[in-house]
């Protein structure tokens, strides 16, 4: 054979030790030091870290990790268990998948090995001797989920090659006392096998009726389903219509299923088990609860857009399960959603605020459900401090069972289902969180049963930039939209040059967040520049010619300005959130900083306040084309409305007392943005019960509202929509001559099982 040629910089020697930053693996003891001292890292993190050392700077495959990690015979569900040992590494290395300094993830591929490895190029895996016999004599290690025992030794790396297999397969802890359990993460079952959405699994308390939501009738509506709880359980439909109805939840008793109807702008009802008619409980609502005793339903009402796995907050209410008048549940809580019944009946938790969403002193509290003060659970102050994130992705409660909050939440690049102790006569949160599962994307919807099944829907949600023709300043409902990010997502944000030829996006496509300007014309796509730094939110120049973006999302990032052809980049602002627009002279850069809206001068290197109010927060400014005028959003007790302020000579926008409503103050909108001849406003608004895109006309002179909105676009479905894409943040429109560009997700997922009780 011809020798094999050492890449450059690499010797073709195999060394027992690699070092990277202050790390150092010895490759023959199988351990990870820092700084001399040992890290303990599990069988298949350290795999997988060798996997991605022997080839520094490539792509390692995810289906190269399956078949190093697994036999081909081996029964496994590798994409939740790959994700989950990537995770280990990480915290093992203490970085995020957000902030990447040894791993990178190239989305739905593989992972490259990113840091400096300063030496033992080619690493190779030790080869341990085999042990004698006499050695693993009685010394017993119990594989659950059904995988044969087999013999082990309390020093891992005697029994390594007698029982590799089976420790891969489990993901076993490599050090482990004399006659210990190895303790696997819980086998994942499949249920459902749908090509489309099915969510919202739920249990009957006799764990024998599985009921959730699905669209696989073909409608392309999602309806309310029955089945045996069993993969192969035969399912009934027992809604049928024009409309998305989902979120069930079982009686105490088995017999009824409550559920929301997107039908007549939204309701609750309640159905059946066994099928029959549907009957109305309630306007409005969502995410419906029997209380144990049966005798009321508890939901939540919100005029914010929030993803449907996140919380949200609004107003609890409880309505005598057979009908009658509902009653807000009445605390100290400005704010208040998402309920969840204690077990006693008694208590309901929620998601909620002191202070008027969304500035914040938020938390999980447990509220008594005939009034009275609302109890922190102090559960957030523990959640941050564990890394989870927060924004517009809320942790959720989804069940308060015995002592334990079972609850979904995003934790670096995944969302899953998690569990953590909360225990007190006034319930506290303590502990460290307990990860449940390990999707890839969003594992949302936990349902558990008596005997300690836990049931969840496994989500993909590909969030991307959508693009509607249209004569923008002679509005018509929106032609068919078509996709134009085609890489694997999430794509966030959106914004056009006023030509329609350019389009600007942050995209998750290579592992971090970084913008794309995508030549709409040519279909050519390069991105914005060469910073390591993550990019967020992005605005392009009426022009086309100059990128603003900030390097995260909210305060703490940097704001530059860069030329869209290459050249300098301009830091406008430290410690500041998000930039909203540049002006039409491309002079002026808006963005926020703590609860105030400032101006840069690019010109003149000048920064000054622009507008703050103390009733309001403010949002979402906007010049129109000739700079003479300001839409924006303003929030004041969860109402969004949209005005119009003019810019006055001094560049200053016009007082609060001047200001133009475009919109009401009953429900929310957002995201105005003018068209081209600053005769209309698109905006979106849940007017009609739904997120969907909607414009208003103004006076050409005054900018004073002429006539009642314009329907554009509507996403009354599940499947592809706007609340998909999440709580206003990664959310954007963006208004050109000829097109309409806005981010939707679109969900697809099936349910699944695992058994907690093992």
């Amino acid at each position: 054979m011809p020798e094999e040629k050492p890449r450059t910089g690499q010797t073709v020697h195999a060394s027992s030790v690699v070092r990277f930053g202050p790390y150092e693996l010895d490759l023959r003891s199988a351990e990870l030091r820092k700084n001399h001292q040992k890290i303990r890292l599990q069988e298949q993190p350290f795999q997988i870290l060798v996997a991605l050392l022997e080839r520094p700077g490539e792509v390692v495959l995810r289906e190269e990790i399956r078949q190093k990690l697994w036999p081909d015979e081996t029964v496994v569900e590798f994409d939740h268990s790959i994700n989950a040992a990537v995770k280990r590494l990480r915290d093992a290395l203490c970085e995020s998948a957000e902030k990447p300094r040894n791993i990178e993830t190239l989305a739905k591929r593989g992972y490259r090995f990113i840091g400096k490895v300063e030496s033992a190029a080619n690493p190779v895996a030790p080869d341990f001797p085999a042990p004698a016999a006499s050695l693993l004599e009685d010394h017993s290690v119990e594989i659950e989920n059904g995988r044969t025992s087999q013999p082990r030794h309390r020093k891992w790396w005697l029994a390594a090659s007698a029982v590799a297999i089976v420790v891969l397969a489990a993901g076993a802890w490599v050090t482990l006392p004399r006659h210990s359990k190895v303790k696997l993460a819980p086998a994942m079952t499949r249920l459902t096998f749908d090509s489309g959405l099915t969510t919202d699994p739920a249990v009957s308390p006799d764990g024998k009726l599985l009921a959730y939501a699905s669209d696989r009738n073909g409608s392309g509506r999602l309806h309310i389903w029955v089945q045996q709880f069993m993969p192969d359980g035969q399912a009934v439909q027992l809604t049928h219509g024009d409309a998305d109805e989902h979120q069930p939840a079982f009686s105490s008793d088995g017999s009824k299923i409550v559920f929301r109807s997107e039908r007549d702008g939204g309701g609750i009802y309640v159905i059946p088990a066994v099928g029959g008619e549907s009957t109305f409980i309630a306007k409005g609502g969502r995410d419906p609860r029997f209380s144990p005793d049966g005798r009321w339903i508890a939901y939540w009402q919100t005029t914010m857009m929030v993803a449907p796995w996140v919380a949200g907050a609004g107003t609890v209410y409880l309505v005598p399960s057979a009908g009658g008048p509902p009653q807000p549940v009445r605390s100290n809580l400005s704010d208040a959603g998402v309920p969840e019944w204690s077990e006693d009946g008694k208590r309901l938790i929620v998601f909620g605020c002191k202070d008027s969403l969304p500035f914040g002193n938020c938390d999980w509290w447990v509220m008594p459900i005939d009034g009275g003060p609302a109890t922190s659970t102090g559960a957030f102050p523990l959640l941050w401090q564990s890394g989870f994130s927060y924004g517009p992705d809320v942790p959720r409660v989804a069940s308060w069972h015995g002592g334990a909050l079972f609850f979904v939440a995003r934790h670096g690049d995944t969302t899953n289902v998690w569990r953590v102790r909360i225990a007190g006569a006034n319930p506290r949160v303590t502990g460290d969180p307990e990860r449940l599962t390990s999707g890839t994307s969003v594992d949302a919807y936990p349902s558990l049963t008596r005997d300690g099944r836990l049931l969840f829907a496994s989500l993909t949600n590909s969030t991307d930039v959508w693009i509607f023709p249209s004569n923008t300043n002679a509005p018509k409902p929106a032609a068919p939209m078509r996709r134009v990010t085609e890489t694997a997502g999430p794509h966030q944000f959106a914004s056009l040059s006023e030509d329609g030829k350019l389009l600007a996006y942050s995209s998750m496509a290579y592992g971090r967040q970084r913008i794309w300007i995508k030549n709409l014309e040519s279909g050519a796509e390069t991105p914005a520049t060469n910073s390591a730094a993550n990019q967020g939110v992005v605005q392009l120049s009426p022009d086309g010619s100059l990128l603003a973006y900030t390097t995260s999302l909210g305060n703490g990032g940097a704001g530059v300005v860069v030329p869209v052809r290459g050249g300098t980049a301009d830091q406008f602002c430290s410690n500041c959130g998000t930039a909203y627009d540049l002006s039409p002279d491309n002079k002026v850069v808006l963005y926020r900083k703590g609860s105030a809206i400032r101006a840069f001068n690019l010109v003149l290197r000048r920064d000054s306040l622009f507008m703050q109010s103390a009733k309001y927060g403010v949002f979402q400014h906007k010049f129109s084309s000739d700079g003479r005028w300001l839409t924006f959003e303003a929030v004041h007790n969860s109402r969004s409305q949209l005005y119009v302020a003019a810019v006055r000579d001094s560049g200053l926008p016009a007082p609060e007392n001047e200001w133009i409503p475009i919109t009401d103050d009953k429900g929310w909108a957002d995201k105005p943005r003018w068209s081209p001849d600053g005769n209309l406003i698109y905006f979106i608004s849940n007017q009609d019960g739904f997120f969907c895109l909607w414009a208003q006309r103004v006076n050409p002179d005054s900018k004073h509202p002429i006539g009642s909105p314009l329907s554009i676009a509507h996403f009354h479905g599940s499947r592809l929509s706007i609340a998909n894409v999440g709580a206003g943040g990664p959310m954007e429109i963006s208004v050109a001559r000829d097109r309409i560009a806005l981010n939707l997700g679109e969900l697809t997922g099936n349910i699944w099982a695992t058994d907690l009780s093992r």
